[in-house]
């Protein structure tokens, strides 16, 4: 056994001649994204005229005020242990939402559970569960609204995933510890009035380095599918302002009292 920069490398033999060898990686301790930036796509401008370019529905995306490493909400919180969370968090967030809610979800059931999950992740809960949109406009709005109006350099970073490709890949869908899994996936829409406006799709990972993963399946399969474009910060109140003009605004993908006041605070408080 070995180790070196993070990586534990085992070999093994036993008394009857079989052997084998694994190697163990460390959880994801980057702080910046390693996933390759289309150098051609550098403003807004060029960023329209590319995602114009590109088949409709074949690709989903994701906006960061920052680039950031793809990892989950659960992961970011330093959890690794998915079990405490299917068995205690997810029935005691059950639990104390019930009586908010117009339906029971019977979390017994894979379909309820993963609806109840998603409805979860979309009020702020850390799941195991990452957000995609089909829109590469409303990745925009994301990753520049999530920018502090007071941050005038850098620049926001919009990931791109080859859906049609991803989804052919060999993967288990069981959520567990045996299989590294990193799976799209769209959840029955029950109670989420969120999920319809910002043309929602959920990763589910069990693995903190979902930019890993990816990556060793593009080597191994000899195929493209992730990609990022960083757009420049510099840009953002023009970008909302043609944003909301298409219809994509806080308002809209926020709908209720939360996102109606974003929506009056982004309107008449551009730069606050």
């Amino acid at each position: 056994m070995s180790e070196s920069n993070g990586t534990i490398i085992a070999d093994w033999l036993s008394d009857i001649g079989s052997g084998g060898s694994a190697i163990l990686r460390q959880g994801n301790a980057r702080a910046e994204s390693n996933v390759e930036t289309k150098s051609d796509v550098r403003n807004w401008d060029s960023f329209k005229s590319y995602v114009a370019s590109l088949t409709p529905e074949q690709y989903v995306f994701r906006g960061q005020a920052a680039s950031w490493p793809l990892r989950t909400a659960f992961h970011r919180s330093t959890r690794s242990d998915l079990l405490p969370f299917i068995q205690r968090d997810v029935p005691s967030l059950l639990n104390n939402l019930s009586g908010k809610l117009r339906h029971l979800y019977d979390l017994s059931n894979p379909t309820m559970n993963a609806s109840f999950w998603a409805l979860a992740q979309h009020h702020g809960y850390p799941t195991p569960l990452l957000d995609w949109t089909y829109s590469p406009f409303v990745a925009a709005y994301f990753a520049y609204a999530s920018v502090s109006p007071k941050q005038t350099t850098g620049s926001v970073r919009i990931f791109g995933l080859d859906r049609q490709r991803w989804t052919t890949t060999s993967q288990v869908f069981h959520l567990t510890h045996s299989y590294p899994m990193v799976r799209l996936f769209e959840p029955f829409v029950l109670e989420n009035d969120r999920s319809i406006p910002q043309q929602s799709i959920m990763m589910i990972s069990n693995i903190d380095d979902i930019e890993d993963f990816i990556s060793w399946h593009e080597a191994t399969e000899k195929q493209k599918y992730l990609f990022a474009i960083d757009l420049p910060v510099s840009e953002r109140i023009r970008v909302l302002s043609e944003l909301r003009l298409m219809g994509i605004s806080a308002g809209g993908l926020f709908p209720g009292i939360d996102g109606t006041c974003r929506d009056l605070k982004e309107r008449f408080f551009p730069e606050y």
